[in-house]
């Protein structure tokens, strides 16, 4: 047997193995370190990239998930709103049914429609106010897009819907389908009288009143006269040359054709302007006219102040007053004809303000008076309107009655809308169950490719750990072993 001291190969042996040890060794421990098998691509490059991936879906599913309850809380919102809505439209029907009853009075009906107006203001303010983190959710017309999963693709998307006043069809503004086409055939002159006409192409169509029916709204020497689709188009177009005739002076109006109204100067050299018959769908509540003021005795320390309020136009049936004292509108509806209607709200002025006298002291005269020396009062003077769908007020049988239609279709639609948000919120709660699912899921994938295996590691580490020590052992008999030589050399 040959003996070497040049190259201890049973030295390097054990120094090759005591190496692998190590690093199996510092393997196991780093992995037990950071709970990981593959801290770096050197431990497993494809699975570092399968695991990257499957993180990156992870984490994409954990923020569809909080977008999707995110979803829920902004829809819950606005349905919580429509619950008070709805609410509030159930009383308002309630109240409309009340007091189209003929057993009340019409100072009861008043008190039911102070009720009524503040309603209306709440569901104003409900519409205008609502919002999650600053967007609206019952003001506009608009959408929602909730991204409930890892891809801009994987998302749930639900209209939001307006539910003001307007778009329940209580009040608002109507739509312009037409505007009549204007025809001067005699010019205004020293010798002629001015004639012109004004056509409709389109149908007036039946329907309730603001409430999908079609109305026409004529100005005229600078007043708005309105006049509601009746029986048929010919019927309308005379009742608004009526209205016309009873509110100018120096002209006379009249239905020339199913749809055409002439004008005409009633002396020579007597103009008249008009912009025109404008036919509308919807709501519309144009002011006629505002009552011209004046003041006959400024308030002053030894003096009652004395104002007048003179209306020009005519005071029309299915028309409201509305005068504004002290900060106060009253309202009263047209009852019987103008006299009576003036003095009934003369009445409501007096019986609602203190220090104040309001007396009907002409035909369209209201004049109101200081009961106190010093005592002011302001005013913003008369204002008439239209009634609309009358589901604005509650002052008549008529008017109340119709707003019992008008609300139940408003209870309709918001009960509609709210269905709608139900429905979105449901499928939202089980798009969340699947992506707690998926998240669950792929986690578990993730975790066996990345995972330290705890039983495992311990094990390689503790049998690194022996190998160490044997290696240990074995490199220190290994450099013992070349000492035999020695003896040879005695």
């Amino acid at each position: 047997m040959s003996m070497e001291i040049g190259s201890n190969v049973s030295a390097i042996a054990a120094q090759r193995h005591l190496a692998n040890s190590r690093a199996n060794m510092e393997t196991s421990m780093e992995r037990l370190a950071s709970g990981k098998r593959i801290n770096s691509a050197m431990d497993d490059a494809a699975g570092l990239a399968i695991t990257h991936k499957l993180e990156s879906k992870i984490t994409g599913l954990n923020q569809g998930i909080r977008n999707a309850n995110d979803g829920i809380s902004m829809l819950q919102t606005a349905e919580g709103a429509l619950e008070e809505t709805s609410a509030i439209l159930i009383r308002m029907k309630e109240l409309a049914t009340q007091a189209s009853s003929s057993t009340y009075s019409s100072s009861d009906r008043d008190s039911l429609d102070l009720e009524f107006q503040a309603l209306l203001s709440e569901i104003t303010r409900i519409s205008t106010t609502t919002d999650f983190n600053g967007t609206q959710l019952l003001q506009n017309d608009s959408s929602a897009t909730f991204v409930v999963g890892d891809q801009g693709s994987d998302t749930v998307s639900i209209s939001l819907q307006a539910m003001s006043l307007k778009d329940l069809g209580i009040n608002g503004t109507g739509v312009v389908n037409e505007t009549g086409i204007m025809s001067i055939t005699t010019e205004n002159g020293a010798t002629a009288k001015q004639t012109g006409t004004f056509t409709m192409a389109a149908a007036v169509a039946a329907g309730a009143y603001g409430y999908g029916g079609e109305y026409l709204v004529m100005s005229v020497n600078g007043k708005t006269f309105t006049q509601a689709f009746s029986t048929d188009e010919t019927t309308t177009m005379t009742l608004l040359a009526d209205k016309i005739n009873s509110g100018t002076d120096g002209l006379i109006a009249t239905r020339s054709a199913a749809k055409v109204i002439t004008l005409t100067s009633t002396e020579d050299g007597k103009a008249w302007t008009s912009g025109g018959i404008a036919e509308f769908t919807g709501f519309f509540v144009p002011i006629n006219e505002t009552s011209v003021m004046s003041v006959t005795v400024e308030n002053g320390a030894a003096a009652k102040k004395t104002g007048t309020f003179t209306m020009a136009n005519v005071i029309w049936f299915n028309e409201t007053l509305e005068m504004e004292v002290n900060g106060t509108t009253y309202k009263q509806a047209f009852d019987t004809n103008e006299k009576v209607t003036m003095t009934l709200l003369a009445d409501k002025i007096t019986n609602g303000t203190e220090n104040l006298t309001a007396t009907r002291t002409a035909s369209k005269e209201i004049t109101l008076t200081s009961t106190v020396n010093g005592a002011d009062w302001t005013s913003t003077g008369i204002k008439e309107r239209p009634d609309g769908t009358g589901s604005s007020n509650l002052q008549t049988t008529n008017s109340s009655t119709m707003a019992m239609s008008i609300i139940e279709s408003a209870i309709t639609k918001v009960d509609k809308y709210r269905s709608n948000l139900g429905a979105v919120v449901n499928r939202l709660d089980h798009a969340v169950s699947n992506l707690m699912n998926r998240v669950e899921n792929q986690s578990a994938a993730n975790s066996r490719i990345v995972d330290a295996d705890y039983a495992i590691e311990l094990a390689n580490l503790a049998k690194a750990q022996v190998l160490q020590q044997a290696g240990t052992a074995m490199l220190a008999q290994a450099n013992a072993s070349v000492q035999g030589a020695l003896s040879l050399l005695k």
